[in-house]
C-alpha cells in the first residue's frame, strides 16, 4: 500500500460527501441530523477512510479542503469535520470556499460552516471567492460575516468578488488576523454600506506582519475605504511584494494614495494588464500613472509587467486593426510613473502572444527608451513569452533576435537578456469583474 494518500482519492471522497445523492438521504429529509451514534453511511465510511489513512498521510495528505462551486452541502462538510473518526482536522492547512452560482437560499447554511472552523486548529490559509455575506438573504439578526469566523493565526487570506453588509466587516476581519502575511483583495460585488466610520482607524490595528498584497481594483465598487484602513499613513505597512490588477476607472485616486503610502518598502512590483473589454481598464491605468501612483517605490528591485493578447485583433500592432490596443504604451505609463532613478536591477516581461504577427518593433522600442532612462542600475531583462499557437524554430529565432535588438538599440549599457517561450493551452477570452 502506498505511503501517500493520492490527491485524486481525496477529491473523490469530498465529491461523495458533498454530492446531491447524499443530500437526499431520507433521514435528512425528515429533519433528523445524523449524530456520532447514528451517522449517515457515506459519512461514516468517509470518516473511516480518513482515519485509516491519517498515520500515513499526516504530513502530505489532507492539506487542502475545498467547498466547491455552488456551495454544495455545507452541512455535510460539518458532519465530516465533527465526526469522531475524522481526526485529520489538525492537518488541514488551507480551506477554500467558493460560492459562485449558488442560490441565495444557500446563505442560510453559512452559519453552520463558521461554527466548525475552530476545529481546523492549524489552518494557515483561508480563501473566500464570490461568497455572499449579505444578511438580507439569511433569516438571522446578526451579521453573517464577522471577524470571529476567521482563525486569527492564518497567514494567507484571499477575499475576492464577495458581498458584505458593511465595509467595516471586511476591515475588522482583516485586522483580526494578527499574523497575516499575504492578502489577496478585490472590490465587493455588492455592499449595503461601504462607508467606514472615522473611528475605525484608531480602534483597529494595522496588520503589521503583512508583506504581500495582491490587489484588484477599478470595478465594480470602490476599495478605498478598506485600503485607507490598511495603510492610513505613509509607512504604516511594510510591504515587500505588491501586485496590481486594474479593472476600470473606479477609485483611482484612492488606489494611488494607498500605493504612495505603502510603496516605500516594496522591492518586488508586478502589474498586470487584463484582457477582455479594455477601454475603461486602459483609462484606469493611464490615470493612476498620471497621478504618480508608483512614485514612492524607491526600494524596488524587481519589476514585472504582464499582459495577454486576446483572440480579438486589438493588441499591439498599431496597423493591425482599426482600434488596436497599445499595450507597449500602457507599459510605458507604468515605467514613467516610477521614481526618476529607479533602483530596480531586474525587469521581467510576461507577454502572451496569440499570433506571431502581433510582434511589432516600433512600439516596443518606445518602451525600452523609457527603460533606459528609468533604470540606471538594470542588470537583467527576462522575457517570458507563452504562445498559444505552435511556433516554428524560425519564428522563435525571430523573436529572440528582436528582443536582443530592442535591448541593444535602446540601452547604452550591457544588460543580460534571458528569453523563454512555451506553448500554452488555448483559453477563453473572458475576464471576471
Amino acid at each position: 500500500m502506498s505511503a501517500r494518500l493520492p490527491s485524486e482519492l481525496w477529491d473523490v471522497i469530498l465529491d461523495i460527501v458533498w454530492s446531491d445523492d447524499l443530500a437526499q438521504d431520507p433521514a435528512l429529509e425528515k429533519g433528523r441530523r445524523r449524530t456520532a451514534s447514528r451517522p449517515a453511511p457515506v459519512i461514516h465510511a468517509c470518516a473511516s477512510v480518513c482515519k485509516a489513512w491519517l498515520p500515513r498521510a499526516r504530513y502530505w495528505g489532507f492539506g487542502r479542503l475545498r467547498i466547491g462551486y455552488k456551495f454544495r452541502s455545507p452541512s455535510q462538510f460539518v458532519d465530516i469535520v465533527s465526526h469522531p473518526l475524522c481526526t485529520f482536522n489538525t492537518s488541514v492547512l488551507h480551506l477554500s470556499v467558493s460560492y459562485q452560482g449558488a442560490a441565495k437560499g444557500e446563505l442560510t447554511k453559512l452559519g453552520i460552516l463558521w461554527s466548525s472552523l475552530y476545529r481546523l486548529s492549524n489552518l494557515l490559509s483561508l480563501e473566500f471567492d464570490g461568497v455572499n455575506f449579505l444578511k438580507k438573504y439569511a433569516p438571522v439578526d446578526r451579521p453573517v460575516f464577522c471577524p470571529q469566523i476567521i482563525p486569527a493565526n492564518i497567514i494567507t487570506l484571499t477575499i475576492t468578488w464577495s458581498s458584505y453588509d458593511t465595509a467595516r466587516e471586511l476591515v475588522e476581519g482583516i485586522s483580526h488576523c494578527r499574523r497575516l502575511q499575504s492578502l489577496t483583495l478585490s472590490p465587493p460585488r455588492e455592499c449595503v454600506d461601504w462607508d467606514v466610520p472615522g473611528t475605525v482607524p484608531g480602534a483597529l490595528p494595522v496588520p503589521s506582519a503583512l508583506r504581500e498584497l495582491d490587489l484588484v481594483w477599478g470595478a465594480p465598487l470602490q476599495i478605498q475605504p478598506v485600503l485607507s484602513r490598511l495603510c492610513p499613513r505613509p509607512g504604516a505597512l511594510q510591504l515587500r511584494n505588491l501586485s496590481l490588477h486594474c479593472m476600470g476607472t473606479v477609485d483611482v485616486a484612492g488606489v494611488a494614495t494607498f500605493v504612495q503610502y505603502a510603496g516605500q518598502s516594496v522591492d518586488s512590483l508586478s502589474v498586470d494588464i487584463p484582457g477582455g473589454e479594455f477601454d475603461h481598464k486602459d483609462a484606469g491605468i493611464a490615470t493612476l500613472c498620471a497621478m504618480g501612483g508608483l512614485s514612492t517605490l524607491t526600494s524596488l528591485r524587481v519589476f514585472t509587467l504582464s499582459g495577454y493578447i486576446t483572440r480579438k485583433p486589438k493588441w499591439i500592432s498599431w496597423d493591425y486593426a482599426p482600434t488596436p490596443r497599445n499595450i507597449p504604451l500602457l507599459m510605458s505609463h507604468y515605467i514613467s510613473s516610477l521614481p526618476s532613478t529607479c533602483p530596480a536591477v531586474e525587469l521581467r516581461f510576461e507577454i502572451g502572444l496569440h499570433r506571431m504577427g502581433h510582434w511589432n518593433f516600433v512600439p516596443w522600442r518606445a518602451v525600452f527608451d523609457h527603460v533606459g532612462r528609468r533604470f540606471p542600475l538594470l542588470e537583467r531583462i527576462v522575457w517570458a513569452i507563452p504562445l498559444e499557437d505552435d511556433a516554428s524554430e524560425l519564428e522563435l529565432a525571430t523573436i529572440r533576435k528582436t528582443a536582443q535588438n530592442l535591448v541593444g538599440t535602446c540601452l547604452r549599457k550591457y544588460v543580460e537578456v534571458a528569453l523563454t517561450t512555451s506553448v500554452k493551452p488555448k483559453r477563453q477570452d473572458t475576464v471576471r469583474g
